[in-house]
C-alpha cells in the first residue's frame, strides 16, 4: 500500500503546517488545470490528495500510524478519506477554484471530474448528495488492565447499536502502548445514515496496577531495600512485564534513587518515538521494632559515625 509520508515528501514526525506547505507545492505542480490532458500528472495528483487527505487530520492520520497502510484501508473507505478535508481554501488560496476547478480562469470542473466519485456523498456530488446525512457517531468505553496497554490486546466488544436492531458483536484491535484515553476508530461501525454509517470510537481506559506507575512512556516501580543493603549494594531482581530482570543497586545508594533498565517501558503506538524505560524507585525496609541484637549494631553504628 502507500506511504502517506513519502509521496508527500515529509518525514513520519513532520508537524501539521510541514504536511500542508509541502501539499501545496505539489499541488501546484500536478493540479489538473496545469496539465490538462496529462494522465500522469492526474494520478500524482490523485495520490498526493488522498495523503493530504488522511495526514491533515490527526484522529485519520493517528488511525495510520497505530494500523499501518493496509489495516488503515481495510476501516477507511475512500469517502471516508476524503471526508471534511478542506481543498477549498487551499486551491483559493493559490488561485485554483477548488472543487470547482477552475478559479484561476482555466474554464475547467477538472478537479471536479477527477474526484467527482471520491466526493459524492460529502458535498461535492450535487443537491442530492448534500442532502444526505451521514449517521451519527457512537463512543463506547472499554476498560483494560495494564498489562493490556503494555502488549496491546485484541477484545472482543458486544454493544446495541440504535437503528440496527439487537446487539453487534465487534472485535476491537488495542495497539501495543496505547494510553489511557486514547480513541480508537472503527469506521462505519456507528448509527447508520443515508449517506452511510457513522463512526464508532472506543474509548480506552486504563486500570491502574498496584505495583506499577505509568509516566508517559516509562514505568516506575519501588524497590524495596534493607539498610545494609543500601549501605553495601546489591544485585536486586526487578519484576518488569518483560519477566525478571537483574539490576545492580551501587553502594550508598539514597532512598528516592530511580535506577533505569533502558527499553522496558511503553512503546509508541504511533512509531514516532522511542520506547520508554523501566525504572526502579529505591526505598529502605526498615523494620517497625528492633530488637536487642539490632539495637546493640544500632548503638555501635553511633559509635562508629554511621
Amino acid at each position: 500500500m502507500s506511504d502517506y509520508y513519502k509521496i508527500l515528501g515529509v518525514n513520519k514526525d513532520a508537524k501539521a503546517d510541514e504536511i500542508k506547505k509541502s501539499y501545496r507545492k505539489l499541488a501546484l505542480q500536478y493540479h489538473p488545470d496545469r496539465n490538462a490532458g496529462d494522465k500522469q500528472a492526474e494520478e500524482q495528483f490523485k495520490k498526493i490528495s488522498e495523503a493530504y487527505a488522511v495526514l491533515s487530520d490527526a484522529d485519520k492520520r493517528r488511525q495510520y500510524d497505530t494500523f499501518g497502510s493496509s489495516n488503515f484501508h481495510q476501516r477507511y473507505s475512500q469517502e471516508d478519506i476524503f471526508r471534511n478535508a478542506d481543498f477549498e481554501t487551499i486551491f483559493a488560496d493559490m488561485g485554483f477554484g477548488g472543487r470547482g476547478g477552475s478559479g484561476g480562469g482555466s474554464g475547467g470542473g477538472s478537479f471536479e471530474s477527477i474526484f467527482g466519485r471520491m466526493f459524492q456523498g460529502f458535498g461535492g456530488g450535487g443537491q442530492q448528495q448534500q442532502r444526505a446525512a451521514k449517521g451519527q457517531d457512537i463512543e463506547y468505553e472499554l476498560t483494560i488492565a495494564f498489562e493490556e496497554a503494555y502488549h496491546g490486546c485484541t477484545r472482543q466488544v458486544t454493544l446495541r447499536i440504535p437503528g440496527e436492531g439487537g446487539d453487534q458483536a465487534l472485535k476491537v484491535t488495542i495497539p501495543a502502548g496505547i494510553a489511557d484515553g486514547g480513541k480508537l476508530r472503527l469506521a462505519g461501525k456507528g448509527r447508520p445514515g443515508s449517506a452511510g454509517a457513522g463512526d464508532l470510537f472506543v474509548l480506552v481506559r486504563v486500570a491502574a496496577h498496584p505495583h506499577y506507575k505509568r509516566m508517559d512512556r516509562d514505568i516506575e516501580t519501588p524497590l524495596s531495600l534493607k539498610l545494609s543493603e543500601l549501605l553495601e549494594g546489591i544485585v536486586a531482581e526487578v519484576t518488569t512485564l518483560e519477566g525478571v530482570r537483574r539490576i545492580r543497586v551501587p553502594a550508598g545508594v539514597k532512598p528516592g534513587t530511580k535506577l533505569r533498565l533502558r527499553e522496558l517501558g511503553f512503546s509508541d503506538p504511533q512509531k514516532r518515538s522511542p520506547r520508554g524505560d523501566f525504572y526502579a524507585l529505591i526505598e529502605v525496609d526498615l523494620p517497625k521494632e528492633l530488637n536487642a541484637e539490632q539495637q546493640a549494631v544500632l548503638a555501635e553504628m553511633k559509635r562508629v559515625g554511621l
